[in-house]
């Protein structure tokens, strides 16, 4: 059987430049990943870059950076809504409330999805993240900088993404409230989205991830493949965190 086809991503070997910096060829990413796949990169300045060029926001001078399960849908003057990015550092506009600052991108392309509108993706968005609805009438200024973080990754999504890209989210979450993430990250993958995340934060990575970026072998390997390098004792903590992470996440 073909698999080829259902790829979403294909990175071949790329380097290039975007507004923050420079991707050498020296980090020589080779990966596909596939829809629902979660990929995790545990070196966030190369991922960062690499996130920039596969949202199109750079020159690409060497290399291949494809999309062949939306191959159809590159003609469209809306393809890159196809791609949901939630930035360590990006803001919100300050004088919209949050439910105003997530309902925008959807409102701006109508989109709709059988009887859901603009207002109920947002809705759905928005209680997906967890954020209480006493705050969706407030501004920026007037939340938590928690709430703001959660606002940032459901103005991600709102537009139904094939593709989000997550840079540092554990720095969104407190680190008692990382169940929360893990079950948010879940939700985009019972939708077939593909999620590829930056983190420092390794354990998480490990406890959450399909496939794992080694910079050391410049290879994507599975977590089992990872874990089998680093030891026994990492594979029992990975596998008692995982776990501790799926019941918090069942009682949130």
């Amino acid at each position: 059987m073909d698999r080829t086809q259902d790829v979403i991503v294909d990175v071949r070997s790329p380097a290039g430049t975007c507004h923050i910096g420079t991707l050498t060829a020296e980090t020589n990413f080779n990966f596909q990943v596939r829809p629902g796949q979660i990929v995790g990169f545990l070196e966030a300045r190369n991922s960062t870059f690499l996130f920039r060029l596969i949202l199109g926001l750079g020159t690409l001078s060497t290399g291949t950076i494809d999309f062949p399960s939306l191959d159809h849908l590159r003609k469209n003057e809306n393809f890159y809504i196809n791609f949901g990015l939630a930035q360590r550092e990006k803001g919100l506009l300050s004088n919209l409330n949050i439910l105003e600052n997530v309902e925008l991108p959807a409102r701006y392309h109508n989109i709709k999805v059988g009887e859901l509108g603009p207002d109920e993706l947002t809705h759905k968005a928005l209680r997906e993240a967890i954020i209480p609805e006493n705050f969706w009438n407030l501004r920026p200024d007037h939340i938590p900088w928690e709430i703001k973080k959660r606002t940032i990754l459901a103005r991600a999504v709102v537009c139904l993404p094939k593709i989000v890209l997550l840079e540092d989210p554990t720095n969104m979450f407190r680190w008692e409230k990382l169940p929360e993430l893990f079950h948010w990250i879940k939700l985009q993958q019972t939708e077939k989205r593909a999620t590829l995340l930056c983190t420092e934060n390794i354990p998480f990575a490990l406890s959450i991830c399909d496939s794992v970026w080694n910079a050391e072998t410049q290879k994507l390997e599975t977590v089992d493949q990872y874990l089998e390098e680093k030891g026994t004792e990492w594979s029992t903590f990975i596998t008692q965190m995982r776990k501790q992470l799926e019941v918090s996440c069942v009682s949130t």
